[in-house]
């Protein structure tokens, strides 16, 4: 039985991920899929994979992906898929936030090492690092801007979740982890159902060396969303550092996509070749 992400648009199926991908109609189908996509980084990611062309397209199950969504790299495609259409959808303005590049390029450094942020799934991935825990990432004056924007619109738009995500996201990658801790427990309360700012809330418990909160933050993300990638990577970390490598293994093992490059699969990969 499907559960709710955030108390709204229920998972979709993954034929019918699929079938966003190859076409997206005004059915309604299509509009309750593309709402969840905006929401949820699991289903997004697997909307990536659709996108690149799947292991179910490979084998000739499904027609293969459009022209178009071979001309690039998946993820970005995906997000100008999604951003584009932010804009036909009635009162999606009010829902979805798209931060500027260099905070987004921010929250992919970050999440080179130590737990990944929410967020850096859609980023474009970050490859051939051993390290765990995170170093700063700050990202410049361009990046210092995109986050005050971010913060900006998160105070606008109370009710927009993914402004106030992408708000502690950047708050985290530039290493402001005093106003990310207030930031993520307001969250908390205003979006109960959203998984990523227990995520974020791990996050500073983690850069604080305070292991058992983070790893009590983490197994409340996975409660809500059992197959979110970032929360069961970074479980993974925290179990790894905390000298319980079988179960960091059996945790970061179905994250390894063998071919896949999202940033938690190729960040599982780094984190199994150190364990095994």
């Amino acid at each position: 039985m499907p559960h709710f992400t955030r108390g709204q648009f229920p998972h979709p199926t993954r034929a019918q991920i699929l079938r966003f991908s190859q076409a997206v109609t005004g059915s309604a189908e299509s509009e309750r899929t593309y709402r969840h996509l905006v929401e949820c980084e699991t289903c997004f990611a697997e909307y990536v994979r659709a996108v690149g062309g799947s292991s179910s397209w490979l084998r000739g199950e499904f027609r293969a992906p459009p022209f178009f969504f071979r001309l690039g790299p998946a993820r970005q495609l995906a997000l100008a898929a999604l951003a584009a259409l932010a804009c036909l959808m009635p009162g999606e303005r009010d829902t979805f936030y798209s931060p500027a590049p260099p905070l987004r390029e921010a929250v992919a450094r970050s999440s080179a090492g130590g737990l990944v942020l929410p967020g850096a799934e859609r980023c474009g991935p970050r490859s051939g690092v051993v390290v765990y825990r995170s170093a700063e990432a700050p990202g410049g004056d361009a990046a210092v801007q995109a986050l005050n924007d971010a913060c900006s619109a998160s105070a606008d738009r109370p009710d927009c979740a993914d402004a106030a995500a992408w708000a502690i996201a950047g708050l985290l990658a530039n290493d402001r982890i005093d106003d990310a801790r207030v930031r993520a427990l307001e969250a908390r309360s205003r979006f109960p159902r959203d998984a990523r700012f227990s995520i974020f809330s791990a996050t500073v418990a983690y850069r604080e060396s305070r292991l058992a909160d983070a790893e009590e933050c983490l197994r409340e993300a996975i409660a809500l969303e059992p197959r979110n990638p970032v929360a069961r990577f970074d479980l993974a970390v925290v179990l790894a550092e905390t000298d319980r490598t079988e179960a960091a293994i059996r945790l970061a093992a179905p994250l390894d996509g063998g071919r896949g490059h999202s940033v938690t699969s190729e960040r599982a990969r780094t984190l199994l070749a150190s364990l095994r």
